[in-house]
């Protein structure tokens, strides 16, 4: 069966095991355990003028989760850098997110047969978009939904490991069809605000304190992480507490984040909230890109 390739990878190369590969011909095993199984773990890393952000942050969060997984760390940190920056310059790739996937391996079908699988396997898969579309250097808008699908007990698996089972993921967002929310916000199982379907949750109070709540049930995102640290050194107040939908409510700015986005919510579940980035919010978004471009990234050579 033929399939059309999407624009955000066309003309670009894929990554598998070493190998530069053109996207339209890159494929995967029908035996591989991160296809059978989501038996793998993953990193998403945002490029913004040719540069790739916080890489160091992600690689060792991959490598991380690589140990929390049991999969066998097949390569330094410096080796699989060196190979997301050359993926990315024969891409061509200003602007994005690249993502890399360390499936377990091939071998054969049964939870059992870890013991014969051949791996693991290094995937990165550049993903193109165009500037005027990549938010990552301006704060955006956007209403969410506080949805009945619930976060994944940390008993069974550990937010803090980036596996690429996200179907609970999956679900929270089908809960958005039919209706005008962007993003679907998950609580935990005692009610307590988890995170939001691709995002962690952050407010600022009433009494401009900046909020946001444990990584029991959140992942530990590294915008996230940088936030935090950007507030800190602003000398804004940060307090991470386990927060309830009353604090969302009550919030003075509601704010999603990612490796793709920075979004001020005005609108939860048919209510809305403030309208406009406060300037606390705007103050803090500013210090935030400002370090982002000035610190701690590769820059790609695309000069070809």
């Amino acid at each position: 069966m033929d399939w059309d390739i999407p624009d955000t990878a066309a003309g670009t190369y894929v990554n598998i095991d070493g190998e530069l590969i053109p996207a339209e011909k890159a494929t995967v095993s029908l035996l591989d355990r991160n296809f059978l199984y989501s038996d793998g773990v993953f990193e998403s890393i945002p490029v913004s003028d040719g540069k790739v952000l916080v890489i160091d942050r992600h690689i060792d969060r991959l490598f991380r989760s690589m140990k929390a997984m049991k999969i066998e760390i097949p390569l330094s940190k410096e080796t699989l850098s060196d190979r997301l920056v050359e993926t990315l310059e024969a891409s061509a790739m200003e602007y994005g997110v690249v993502r890399i996937i360390v499936s377990r391996g091939v071998g054969p079908q049964g939870i059992a047969n870890t013991n014969a699988v051949m791996g693991p396997i290094i995937f990165v898969i550049p993903q193109q978009l165009s500037a005027n579309t990549f938010s990552y250097d301006e704060v955006t808008t956007g209403k969410a939904r506080i949805v009945s699908t619930t976060a994944i007990r940390p008993q069974t698996i550990d937010p803090r490991m980036k596996s690429t089972s996200y179907v609970n993921n999956v679900l929270a967002e089908r809960e958005l069809v039919g209706t005008e929310a962007d993003h679907a916000i998950l609580l935990d199982e005692h009610g307590h605000v988890a995170e939001a379907h691709i995002a962690n949750v952050l407010l600022f109070d009433e009494d401009g304190v900046f909020k946001t709540p444990p990584t029991t049930y959140t992942l530990a995102g590294i915008t996230r992480e940088v936030l935090l640290e950007r507030a800190r050194a602003l000398g804004i107040e940060v307090e991470v507490t386990t927060l309830t939908p009353y604090d969302l409510y009550t919030s003075s700015d509601l704010i999603l984040c990612s490796s793709r986005f920075i979004t001020h919510i005005t609108e939860l579940s048919g209510q809305l909230l403030q309208r406009s980035p406060s300037e606390r919010l705007i103050e803090l978004a500013d210090d935030f890109f400002e370090y982002m471009r000035t610190n701690e990234f590769e820059e790609l050579d695309l000069s070809e």
